[in-house]
């Protein structure tokens, strides 16, 4: 199916040349309202926005506490004697991962049931168990690897390193040079 012509007025060539009577001005306005474009449409959302507002209810539902906010109540939750020893490493698949020194582990795995219905007290999600790993709570940081020692080896007099003086001397001499100035020498009561 043909779409019709897009009707125009008849004198629409002398109004774009410059002859603007009350009726041609009348004209233009009502043919630039009938031929006027759609609105713009409104953009997107921003997708940050738009995903925090799909996941955040997700989040809620399905996943556990953050290690965040168990290593600000970790103290309440397993007391302040066994927190010095243990921290809370991760909330993984349903499993609570939580670092303890040494012979702290099993002091952990024999207060696992209480630590879990603390955990779901403070949390609203009940982990499935517990996970113990044993180590340092601040784990040491990589040293980096030393450097091999270089040795450098003058082969003449003339490439000796040189005194400060001589470094002053040369830098002064270098600035002369450069600046085209002359610059008074280094005097002995400096």
């Amino acid at each position: 199916m043909k779409r019709p012509p897009l009707t125009s007025t008849p004198n629409r060539h002398l109004i774009a040349r410059g002859a603007r009577t009350p009726r041609d001005e009348a004209d233009a306005s009502s043919w630039i309202s009938e031929h006027r474009g759609r609105a713009a449409i409104k953009p997107p959302p921003n997708v940050d926005r738009a995903m925090s507002a799909l996941i955040k209810p997700l989040s809620k539902k399905f996943a556990g506490p953050t290690r965040h906010e168990l290593d600000a109540q970790w103290a309440e939750i397993v007391g302040p004697q066994l927190a010095k020893l243990t921290r809370p490493e991760k909330y993984q698949a349903g499993a609570l991962v939580v670092r303890a020194q040494g012979p702290a582990a099993t002091l952990v795995e024999a207060q696992s049931a209480q630590i879990l219905a603390r955990v779901a007290a403070y949390s609203g999600k009940t982990p499935k168990k517990l996970k113990i790993v044993q180590g340092p709570l601040n784990p040491e940081p990589k040293k980096p690897k030393p450097v091999k020692n270089r040795v450098v080896k003058v082969t003449s007099a003339s490439e000796r390193a040189m005194t400060l003086d001589e470094t002053l001397e040369n830098w002064r001499k270098e600035i002369e040079r450069r600046e085209g100035v002359s610059l008074p020498p280094k005097s002995d009561s400096d």
